[in-house]
C-alpha cells in the first residue's frame, strides 16, 4: 500500500527553485520497518556530475556508507582506510547492467576509481575478501537527492531543496522494499510541496545479500584476518 498526501507551502529563498518535503515511512510485511538509509531523489531532468568522484571508504572491514547516491556519468572512488596495513580490500558488483571489479589493494595503495556510471539505478557492491562488506551505489539522474542516513524508527522527515520548477517525479527507495515509490510532483519557484510517502512490503534482498557469492559465482571462505591471501574453499560458504 502506498499512502500519499500533498500540500503546498512557501519555500525558503535560500536556494533557487522549489522544494519538496514530507515524511517517509517504511513498513516490512505491514509492520513498522526501519527508515534509516532510505534514498529520495528527483527524476525528470539531468545535471552533470561533479568533477571529483564520490567517495566510499573501507574501514573496520566495512563500507562507510550503506547507500551512496552518484549522479549519472559520475565515478566512485573506493579507498582502503584501514589502520592495519596488512588488511587488503577489493570491490565488485554482480550487477548485470554495470560491471566493475578492482584488484586487491592495501591502505597505502591508490584508491580504486570506477569508470563513469551511466546506468541509472541501484547496484549492490561487495568485497571479494570480506563477506560482511555490503553496500549499494545508486546512480541518480541529478544532484537533487537526500539519504536518511541518521534517521531512527520507521518514519522520518525529508527535504530536498533547489529543485528546478516543473513537473517531475519524486522517487523513494529502500533496499528492504519490494519496489520504490514514484510520485508525480509539481515544483514551483519559491514554494515547497509537501508529500507523505509509505514504502510497504519486505523483499528477500536481505537474505540474498547475506548469502551472496564471490565474484567467481562460487562460495568461498573468508581468509583469516582479511589479509592479502585469496579466499579459499570454493565449495564452502564464507565464515
Amino acid at each position: 500500500m502506498r499512502l500519499i498526501s500533498l500540500t503546498l507551502l512557501l519555500a525558503s529563498p535560500a536556494l533557487a527553485g522549489g522544494s519538496v518535503e514530507g515524511t517517509l515511512t517504511v513498513k516490512n510485511d505491514g509492520q513498522p520497518g526501519f527508515v534509516k538509509n532510505s534514498l529520495l531523489f528527483i527524476r525528470g531532468y539531468a545535471t552533470e556530475p561533479t568533477s571529483e568522484p564520490a567517495t566510499m571508504a573501507q574501514s573496520g572491514r566495512a563500507f562507510d556508507k550503506v547507500v551512496l547516491p552518484v549522479v549519472k556519468k559520475g565515478k566512485v572512488r573506493f579507498a582502503n582506510e584501514e589502520l592495519l596495513e596488512s588488511i587488503y580490500h577489493h570491490v565488485f558488483t554482480p550487477s548485470t547492467k554495470v560491471k566493475f571489479s578492482s584488484p586487491k589493494y592495501k591502505p597505502k595503495d591508490p584508491p580504486y576509481i570506477t569508470d563513469p556510471l551511466t546506468y541509472e539505478g541501484p547496484m549492490t557492491v561487495f568485497c571479494d575478501i570480506h563477506k560482511e562488506m555490503i553496500s549499494t551505489v545508486y546512480v541518480v539522474p541529478n544532484d537533487r537527492h537526500t539519504v536518511l542516513s541518521t534517521a531512527e524508527g520507521a518514519s522520518a522527515p525529508f527535504r530536498i531543496d533547489g529543485i528546478r520548477p516543473g513537473n517531475w517525479t519524486l522517487v523513494a527507495w529502500h533496499r528492504s522494499a519490494k519496489e520504490p515509490v514514484e510520485v508525480p510532483v509539481e515544483i514551483k519557484e519559491g514554494q515547497t510541496t509537501r508529500i507523505n510517502l509509505t514504502l510497504d512490503g519486505a523483499s528477500q534482498i536481505e537474505k540474498v545479500l547475506l548469502d551472496h557469492k564471490r565474484k567467481s559465482g562460487k562460495y568461498g571462505v573468508k581468509p583469516d584476518g582479511g589479509s592479502m591471501g585469496e579466499a579459499v574453499g570454493e565449495d564452502e560458504k564464507w565464515k
